[in-house]
Protein backbone atom coordinates (compact mmCIF):
# COMPACT_ATOMS: atom_id res chain seq x y z
CA UNK A 1 0.00 0.00 0.00
CA UNK A 2 1.51 3.50 -1.20
CA UNK A 3 -0.47 6.56 0.62
CA UNK A 4 0.76 10.09 -0.94
CA UNK A 5 1.85 12.73 1.52
CA UNK A 6 0.20 14.97 -0.70
CA UNK A 7 -3.34 13.59 -0.44
CA UNK A 8 -3.69 13.24 3.10
CA UNK A 9 -2.57 17.17 3.34
CA UNK A 10 -5.67 17.24 0.99
CA UNK A 11 -7.59 15.19 3.04
CA UNK A 12 -6.81 17.46 5.97
CA UNK A 13 -7.77 20.45 4.06
CA UNK A 14 -11.01 19.04 3.79
CA UNK A 15 -11.42 17.96 7.13
CA UNK A 16 -10.45 21.30 8.36
CA UNK A 17 -12.69 23.52 6.09
CA UNK A 18 -15.64 20.94 5.82
CA UNK A 19 -15.77 22.06 2.22
CA UNK A 20 -14.20 20.14 -1.33
CA UNK A 21 -14.59 23.65 -2.88
CA UNK A 22 -13.53 25.67 -0.20
CA UNK A 23 -10.49 23.21 0.11
CA UNK A 24 -9.61 23.32 -3.64
CA UNK A 25 -9.42 27.01 -3.60
CA UNK A 26 -7.74 27.35 -0.49
CA UNK A 27 -4.67 24.41 -1.95
CA UNK A 28 -5.51 25.96 -5.71
CA UNK A 29 -6.56 23.45 -7.85
CA UNK A 30 -9.83 22.73 -9.05
CA UNK A 31 -12.56 20.82 -7.20
CA UNK A 32 -12.57 17.58 -9.31
CA UNK A 33 -8.70 17.23 -9.01
CA UNK A 34 -9.59 17.13 -5.62
CA UNK A 35 -12.22 15.07 -5.33
CA UNK A 36 -10.46 12.69 -7.88
CA UNK A 37 -7.46 12.53 -5.88
CA UNK A 38 -9.43 11.74 -2.74
CA UNK A 39 -11.29 9.27 -4.34
CA UNK A 40 -7.80 7.68 -5.50
CA UNK A 41 -6.70 7.77 -1.27
CA UNK A 42 -9.84 5.81 -0.57
CA UNK A 43 -9.16 3.20 -3.06
CA UNK A 44 -5.70 2.74 -1.83
CA UNK A 45 -7.40 2.33 1.87
CA UNK A 46 -9.87 0.15 1.32
CA UNK A 47 -12.77 2.49 3.01
CA UNK A 48 -14.52 5.70 2.47
CA UNK A 49 -13.24 8.80 4.71
CA UNK A 50 -15.94 11.05 3.19
CA UNK A 51 -19.08 11.47 3.24
CA UNK A 52 -21.24 14.53 1.83
CA UNK A 53 -24.54 16.07 3.13
CA UNK A 54 -26.36 18.83 3.34
CA UNK A 55 -24.32 20.56 6.00
CA UNK A 56 -20.97 19.78 3.72
CA UNK A 57 -18.55 17.53 3.80
CA UNK A 58 -18.00 15.37 7.15
CA UNK A 59 -15.88 12.00 8.23
CA UNK A 60 -17.35 8.99 8.43
CA UNK A 61 -16.67 6.14 11.12
CA UNK A 62 -13.56 5.00 9.00
CA UNK A 63 -12.33 8.77 8.30
CA UNK A 64 -12.64 9.48 11.87
CA UNK A 65 -10.64 6.82 13.04
CA UNK A 66 -8.09 7.13 10.22
CA UNK A 67 -7.78 10.98 11.00
CA UNK A 68 -5.29 11.17 14.22
CA UNK A 69 -2.86 8.35 12.14
CA UNK A 70 -2.97 11.11 9.16
CA UNK A 71 -2.12 13.97 11.36
CA UNK A 72 0.62 11.76 13.39
CA UNK A 73 2.05 10.53 10.31
CA UNK A 74 2.70 14.29 8.51
CA UNK A 75 3.89 15.32 11.73
CA UNK A 76 6.13 12.98 12.07
CA UNK A 77 7.87 13.40 8.36
CA UNK A 78 7.92 16.81 9.08
CA UNK A 79 9.91 16.09 12.26
CA UNK A 80 11.98 13.86 10.52
CA UNK A 81 13.06 16.63 8.07
CA UNK A 82 13.41 19.16 10.19
CA UNK A 83 16.25 17.13 12.05
CA UNK A 84 17.75 16.59 8.93
CA UNK A 85 17.77 19.69 6.57
CA UNK A 86 21.28 21.11 6.45
CA UNK A 87 19.77 24.42 5.80
CA UNK A 88 17.35 24.52 8.48
CA UNK A 89 18.14 27.77 10.80
CA UNK A 90 17.19 25.30 13.92
CA UNK A 91 19.49 22.71 13.05
CA UNK A 92 21.99 22.11 16.07
CA UNK A 93 24.55 20.28 17.47
CA UNK A 94 21.87 18.28 19.04
CA UNK A 95 19.99 17.19 15.95
CA UNK A 96 23.78 16.23 14.29
CA UNK A 97 24.11 14.06 17.24
CA UNK A 98 21.00 12.31 17.03
CA UNK A 99 21.41 11.87 12.79
CA UNK A 100 25.16 10.33 13.50
CA UNK A 101 25.15 7.49 15.63
CA UNK A 102 27.62 4.90 13.50
CA UNK A 103 29.55 4.68 16.38
CA UNK A 104 26.57 3.73 18.87
CA UNK A 105 25.18 0.79 19.72
CA UNK A 106 21.65 0.78 18.36
CA UNK A 107 19.41 -1.08 20.03
CA UNK A 108 15.17 -1.64 19.97
CA UNK A 109 12.59 -3.16 22.60
CA UNK A 110 9.34 -3.52 22.59
CA UNK A 111 7.49 -0.96 25.06
CA UNK A 112 6.62 -3.40 26.91
CA UNK A 113 9.35 -5.12 27.68
CA UNK A 114 11.48 -2.58 29.33
CA UNK A 115 11.54 -3.57 32.56
CA UNK A 116 12.69 -7.14 32.11
CA UNK A 117 15.32 -5.99 29.17
CA UNK A 118 16.64 -2.95 30.79
CA UNK A 119 18.81 -4.18 33.95
CA UNK A 120 19.93 -6.49 32.25
CA UNK A 121 20.87 -5.02 28.95
CA UNK A 122 22.89 -2.46 31.95
CA UNK A 123 24.53 -5.40 33.68
CA UNK A 124 25.61 -6.48 30.31
CA UNK A 125 27.20 -3.13 28.61
CA UNK A 126 28.81 -2.72 32.31
CA UNK A 127 31.02 -5.82 31.81
CA UNK A 128 32.60 -4.74 28.48
CA UNK A 129 35.46 -2.77 28.18
CA UNK A 130 34.87 -0.49 25.00
CA UNK A 131 32.00 1.74 26.27
CA UNK A 132 29.95 3.05 23.22
CA UNK A 133 27.00 5.36 23.10
CA UNK A 134 23.49 3.98 22.94
CA UNK A 135 20.47 5.05 21.07
CA UNK A 136 17.45 2.53 22.42
CA UNK A 137 14.48 2.88 20.46
CA UNK A 138 11.15 1.66 22.03
CA UNK A 139 8.50 0.51 19.20
CA UNK A 140 6.19 -2.14 18.67
CA UNK A 141 7.61 -5.63 18.22
CA UNK A 142 6.55 -6.11 14.31
CA UNK A 143 8.50 -2.34 13.45
CA UNK A 144 11.65 -3.67 15.55
CA UNK A 145 11.99 -6.97 13.18
CA UNK A 146 11.41 -4.78 9.99
CA UNK A 147 14.26 -2.71 11.71
CA UNK A 148 16.10 -5.14 12.45
CA UNK A 149 16.41 -7.15 9.45
CA UNK A 150 17.34 -3.99 7.52
CA UNK A 151 20.30 -3.60 10.06
CA UNK A 152 18.55 -0.27 11.39
CA UNK A 153 19.28 -1.87 14.54
CA UNK A 154 21.95 -3.70 15.92
CA UNK A 155 19.81 -5.73 18.15
CA UNK A 156 16.16 -5.67 19.41
CA UNK A 157 13.92 -7.33 22.09
CA UNK A 158 10.57 -8.59 20.76
CA UNK A 159 7.34 -10.64 21.11
CA UNK A 160 7.10 -13.17 18.92
CA UNK A 161 3.28 -15.01 19.09
CA UNK A 162 3.50 -16.91 15.73
CA UNK A 163 6.81 -18.30 15.06
CA UNK A 164 6.52 -18.14 11.08
CA UNK A 165 6.38 -14.65 11.76
CA UNK A 166 9.99 -14.42 12.26
CA UNK A 167 11.51 -16.78 9.40
CA UNK A 168 13.65 -14.00 8.20
CA UNK A 169 15.09 -13.35 11.30
CA UNK A 170 17.78 -15.72 12.94
CA UNK A 171 15.97 -15.15 16.46
CA UNK A 172 17.73 -16.40 19.98
CA UNK A 173 14.67 -17.16 22.39
CA UNK A 174 14.81 -15.79 25.86
CA UNK A 175 11.84 -17.20 27.21
CA UNK A 176 7.85 -17.58 27.79
CA UNK A 177 5.77 -14.84 29.36
CA UNK A 178 2.86 -16.10 30.86
CA UNK A 179 -0.53 -14.06 30.52
CA UNK A 180 -1.47 -12.25 33.57
CA UNK A 181 -4.80 -10.78 34.63
CA UNK A 182 -4.39 -7.30 36.13
CA UNK A 183 -7.37 -5.59 38.06
CA UNK A 184 -8.00 -3.83 41.46
CA UNK A 185 -7.68 -5.66 44.66
CA UNK A 186 -11.31 -5.03 46.01
CA UNK A 187 -12.25 -6.61 42.31
CA UNK A 188 -14.50 -9.50 42.12
CA UNK A 189 -12.04 -10.76 39.53
CA UNK A 190 -9.42 -10.65 42.20
CA UNK A 191 -10.74 -13.50 44.29
CA UNK A 192 -13.32 -15.37 42.24
CA UNK A 193 -12.24 -19.12 40.82
CA UNK A 194 -10.05 -18.61 37.68
CA UNK A 195 -11.93 -21.31 35.91
CA UNK A 196 -14.87 -19.26 36.33
CA UNK A 197 -13.80 -16.23 35.28
CA UNK A 198 -16.16 -15.49 32.00
CA UNK A 199 -18.87 -15.57 34.73
CA UNK A 200 -17.59 -12.21 36.33
CA UNK A 201 -15.75 -10.83 33.49
CA UNK A 202 -17.87 -8.36 31.96
CA UNK A 203 -18.87 -7.00 35.41
CA UNK A 204 -15.88 -4.52 34.62
CA UNK A 205 -15.17 -3.06 31.11
CA UNK A 206 -12.06 -4.43 29.66
CA UNK A 207 -8.94 -2.37 28.64
CA UNK A 208 -8.29 -2.73 24.93
CA UNK A 209 -5.30 -1.08 23.42
CA UNK A 210 -5.56 0.93 20.55
CA UNK A 211 -2.94 0.94 17.73
CA UNK A 212 -0.18 0.36 17.43
CA UNK A 213 -0.87 -2.64 20.36
CA UNK A 214 -4.21 -3.83 19.01
CA UNK A 215 -2.68 -4.39 15.19
CA UNK A 216 0.75 -6.17 16.31
CA UNK A 217 -0.92 -8.18 19.34
CA UNK A 218 -4.19 -8.74 17.37
CA UNK A 219 -4.20 -12.50 17.76
CA UNK A 220 -3.49 -12.32 21.42
CA UNK A 221 -6.60 -10.13 21.81
CA UNK A 222 -8.77 -12.01 19.80
CA UNK A 223 -7.49 -14.77 21.97
CA UNK A 224 -8.25 -13.18 25.17
CA UNK A 225 -11.69 -12.03 24.01
CA UNK A 226 -12.94 -15.17 22.90
CA UNK A 227 -11.81 -16.77 25.62
CA UNK A 228 -13.43 -15.25 28.24
CA UNK A 229 -16.67 -14.38 26.16
CA UNK A 230 -15.67 -9.90 26.56
CA UNK A 231 -18.80 -7.63 25.71
CA UNK A 232 -17.63 -4.25 27.36
CA UNK A 233 -14.50 -2.36 26.86
CA UNK A 234 -12.70 1.05 27.00
CA UNK A 235 -10.22 1.99 24.69
CA UNK A 236 -6.62 3.23 25.71
CA UNK A 237 -3.50 4.19 23.49
CA UNK A 238 -0.90 3.74 26.68
CA UNK A 239 0.22 1.68 29.52
CA UNK A 240 -0.20 4.40 32.33
CA UNK A 241 -3.67 5.12 31.53
CA UNK A 242 -4.78 1.44 31.78
CA UNK A 243 -3.19 1.07 35.26
CA UNK A 244 -4.73 4.56 36.06
CA UNK A 245 -7.84 2.96 35.20
CA UNK A 246 -7.43 -0.17 37.19
CA UNK A 247 -6.12 1.36 40.03
CA UNK A 248 -8.98 2.92 40.32
CA UNK A 249 -11.12 0.11 39.89
CA UNK A 250 -12.98 1.09 36.93
CA UNK A 251 -11.59 -1.60 34.14
CA UNK A 252 -9.48 -4.69 34.15
CA UNK A 253 -7.21 -6.30 31.68
CA UNK A 254 -4.93 -9.21 30.31
CA UNK A 255 -1.70 -8.52 29.84
CA UNK A 256 2.21 -9.95 29.42
CA UNK A 257 3.88 -10.98 33.07
CA UNK A 258 6.54 -8.79 31.83
CA UNK A 259 4.33 -5.85 31.04
CA UNK A 260 3.43 -6.44 34.59
CA UNK A 261 7.01 -5.44 35.62
CA UNK A 262 6.05 -1.93 35.01
CA UNK A 263 4.14 -1.79 38.51
CA UNK A 264 6.90 -2.93 41.08
CA UNK A 265 7.98 1.46 39.74
CA UNK A 266 4.95 2.46 40.41
CA UNK A 267 3.80 2.98 44.43
CA UNK A 268 0.52 5.21 42.93
CA UNK A 269 -0.82 1.11 41.30
CA UNK A 270 -0.25 -0.20 44.58
CA UNK A 271 -3.90 -1.58 44.90
CA UNK A 272 -3.84 -3.46 41.51
CA UNK A 273 -3.63 -7.54 42.03
CA UNK A 274 -1.95 -9.82 39.73
CA UNK A 275 -3.33 -12.97 38.44
CA UNK A 276 -1.24 -15.11 36.94
CA UNK A 277 -3.31 -17.17 34.12
CA UNK A 278 -0.99 -20.30 33.25
CA UNK A 279 -2.65 -22.86 30.44
CA UNK A 280 -5.76 -20.69 29.95
CA UNK A 281 -4.06 -18.63 27.34
CA UNK A 282 -0.89 -18.93 24.75
CA UNK A 283 2.52 -17.92 25.69
CA UNK A 284 4.14 -15.32 24.45
CA UNK A 285 7.61 -16.14 23.35
CA UNK A 286 10.12 -12.74 24.13
CA UNK A 287 12.96 -13.18 21.73
CA UNK A 288 16.25 -11.24 20.41
CA UNK A 289 17.43 -10.31 17.27
CA UNK A 290 20.89 -9.01 16.10
CA UNK A 291 21.82 -7.86 12.93
CA UNK A 292 23.98 -10.05 10.55
CA UNK A 293 27.20 -8.14 11.30
CA UNK A 294 26.64 -7.54 15.09
CA UNK A 295 25.54 -11.13 15.70
CA UNK A 296 29.32 -11.80 15.05
CA UNK A 297 30.36 -9.28 17.64
CA UNK A 298 31.45 -10.68 21.24
CA UNK A 299 29.11 -8.22 22.42
CA UNK A 300 26.29 -10.19 21.37
CA UNK A 301 27.35 -13.11 23.44
CA UNK A 302 27.33 -10.88 26.47
CA UNK A 303 24.13 -9.81 26.14
CA UNK A 304 22.53 -13.04 25.24
CA UNK A 305 23.86 -14.65 28.61
CA UNK A 306 22.70 -11.62 30.64
CA UNK A 307 19.07 -11.34 29.20
CA UNK A 308 18.13 -15.30 30.43
CA UNK A 309 15.30 -15.10 32.46
CA UNK A 310 16.44 -15.72 36.11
Amino acid sequence: MIIGLRELRFFLKIVALKSISKAAEALHITQPALSTKIKKLEETLGFSLLERNWDGVQLTTEGGYFLPYAVQLLQSMEDATTVLDPHSKSTTQTFNEVINDADRLRIGIDNWLLPYVLPRLYQALAQQENKRGLKILTQPSLVLKNLVSHSCLDLAFFYSLDPNEDKELHTLPLYQDQMVLLCHEHSPLACCDLDTLSEHINELNFILFDNPTLSHHRQITNQITRRFQIKQFHVVDNLYSALSLISHGLAFTILTESCALHLQEQSAFATIQVRPLGDRLPLAQINMAGSAQFELHPSFALIARCMQKA
